[in-house]
């Protein structure tokens, strides 16, 4: 039986090791590995730089700090895998997360340092800037209002990165937000009004999510970047239809949907600081007084968000394949192809 390497993770400690883990059908084989600062194909006919054949999982220093680092994992009877850190460790954008990785259904796995996602770049250092450069990033995607662009320090991108606007404008959340910052009045949110927005994201503005892809599908635009302001929302479903086109089960997309709720954490408390603020402000009472337990919508992602707008694909389009063909106008020669470039290994039937 031919081995499999089924999943592989990278997970980063605050004292710069890192920690390998992966997990092999049949189970039991010898892992060489190999590391590298770039995604492209390894050179791995000579020696490793690790060798393991008791367990699963390898505990290092970063062999590379300060730059994206890239593992590659040899079984040995010839099973391969590539496997780096889901989130790239930018000192002021915790949630600039690599789409690859993800296995497909057909077998085949979304490769790293193609595609990314992330909030904005308005507080990134240059240090940040000097690893997204080292990335080899070539666009970025914006799905900002300009409400939102405008309210935010000016986005901090290379000058050899091209941005590409594709404003997703929330009337009802801008309103929101608007009354908050003029100081205008007190906010009770709709609970369920990420739910709505949601399914506005596919009604409404199913052309921006066409415009991405088609922008995608140039190679020359690759690796880019899609974001919003907290990266959680228009930039979630951006994500999720990027792994619908590839064939990542739905599981698994709502699974990294889900994730940026561990990541935002220092975002989310920036914006309830900014939120505390300017309510306490407008209704003339100390920071300490104000209840933010009704922003909670704006801030999170639930599981509810992403469903509803899986919902009304159904309902609009009858599934996810009919959604991208019919809805987002993609046609199969398109996706093919587009397969073709972002993913790696055989198709296991």
């Amino acid at each position: 039986m031919k081995t499999t390497i089924l999943k592989a993770t990278v997970t980063r400690y605050s004292d710069g090791q890192l920690h390998l883990q992966w997990q092999t059908k049949p189970e039991g084989r010898v892992v060489s590995i190999y590391q590298h600062t770039s995604p492209a194909p390894f050179e791995t006919n000579q020696a490793p730089d690790w060798s393991v054949s008791t367990s699963n999982e390898l505990l290092i220093l970063d062999p590379n700090p300060g730059k994206r680092v890239y593992f590659r994992l040899l079984t040995d009877d010839g099973a391969a895998r590539t496997v780096a850190e889901r989130v790239v460790p930018l000192a002021e954008e915790e949630n600039f997360r690599d789409l690859g990785g993800y296995r497909t259904v057909d077998g085949r796995t979304v490769k790293w340092g193609q595609l990314y996602r992330s909030g904005d770049w308005s507080y990134l250092t240059d240090e940040d800037l000097s690893l997204i450069q080292q990335l080899g990033v070539r666009s970025v995607i914006d799905f900002r209002s300009a409400f939102e662009v405008e309210k935010n320090p000016p986005s901090r991108i290379p000058a050899s990165v091209e941005s590409l606007a594709l404003p997703i404008e929330v009337a009802a959340v801008n309103a929101q937000i608007k009354n908050i910052v003029i100081g205008k009045e007190d906010i009770q949110l709709d609970p369920n009004l990420l739910v709505h927005i949601n399914q506005l994201f596919i009604k409404e503005w199913r052309h921006q999510y066409s415009a991405m892809l088609t922008h995608l599908f140039d190679t020359s635009h690759r690796p880019s970047v899609i974001h919003c302001t907290a990266g959680k929302d228009r930039t979630g479903l951006g994500a999720a239809i990027i792994f619908w086109l590839l064939g990542v089960p739905t599981e698994v997309v709502m699974a990294d949907y889900l994730s940026t709720n561990r990541y935002n954490q220092r975002r989310n408390e920036r914006f309830k600081g900014f939120i505390r603020y300017h309510l306490a402000q407008g209704l003339e009472i100390p920071e300490s007084e104000v209840d933010l337990s009704m922003m909670q919508p704006l801030i999170e992602v639930k599981p509810a968000y992403l469903q509803s707008a899986i919902d009304t694909i159904m309902a609009d389009y009858g599934s996810l394949d009919a959604f991208i063909h019919a809805g987002l106008g993609v046609t199969k020669a398109q996706r093919q192809q587009f397969q073709a470039e972002m993913l790696e290994g055989d198709i296991v039937i």
